[in-house]
């Protein structure tokens, strides 16, 4: 990321260089400097290649600028004029060159309005998906909670089903107990009931 910041950094500055040294071309319709412009150009369009290599998005970006600005250097360069570049002078050719000028100066402006509008597109939707793995993020965190909350109901359950059990079985066994009492009571009046027939009434 931080090799894709530095390019980005060195072609963004090198396009407002080229930018500046043509529109002042573009004033003083001397070209003494366009070669140097244009070894400029090749040089962002080398970095903007490589930068397409690392980010598609931003390198398409540049190197739609950097085409437009030599369509202004070639565009401004065919134009004639008088003094420095034709000893002739045409008002309407000059007129027209002016117009062209500014049509391209419009361009210009408008993939600057383009490319900023992209960025803050680009921008609002980083920051949207982050917001989505935000919230996925706190979904997963509730589920896991409900996850644990229905374990430990399951939990409980178990141990009501195991305590109900002992209960019953508790139960099953005190009235065991109970009819095995009132059968020895019954065995017991039996017997003495036997023994005291037998002792005052058997004679």
């Amino acid at each position: 990321m931080a090799d894709v910041n530095s390019l980005r950094q060195r072609l963004s500055l090198l396009v407002d260089e080229i930018t500046r040294d043509i529109q002042v071309i573009e004033t003083t319709r001397n070209l003494n400097s366009k070669h140097r412009v244009e070894l400029s150009i090749n040089e962002a369009t080398r970095l903007a290649r490589d930068l397409e290599r690392l980010d598609s998005s931003y390198g398409r970006e540049y190197k739609q600028r950097i085409d437009a600005i030599r369509q202004r250097l070639e565009n401004v360069s065919r134009i004639p004029v008088h003094g420095a570049w034709n000893s002739g002078f045409d008002p309407e050719v000059d007129r027209l060159g002016q117009q062209q000028r500014d049509a391209l100066l419009r361009g210009h402006a408008s993939l600057v309005r383009t490319g900023e509008a992209l960025n803050i597109s680009r921008q609002t939707a980083h920051e949207t998906e982050q917001l989505g793995n935000e919230i996925m993020a706190d979904l997963t965190t509730q589920r896991e909670t409900l996850l644990r909350t229905q374990d430990r109901l399951n939990e409980g359950n178990e141990h009501l089903k195991a305590g109900s059990k002992t209960l019953r079985l508790m139960y099953s066994r005190v009235i065991m107990n109970k009819v095995l009492l009132i059968t020895i009571i019954l065995v017991e009046l039996g017997v003495l009931g036997g023994v005291i027939y037998w002792k005052f009434f058997s004679k």
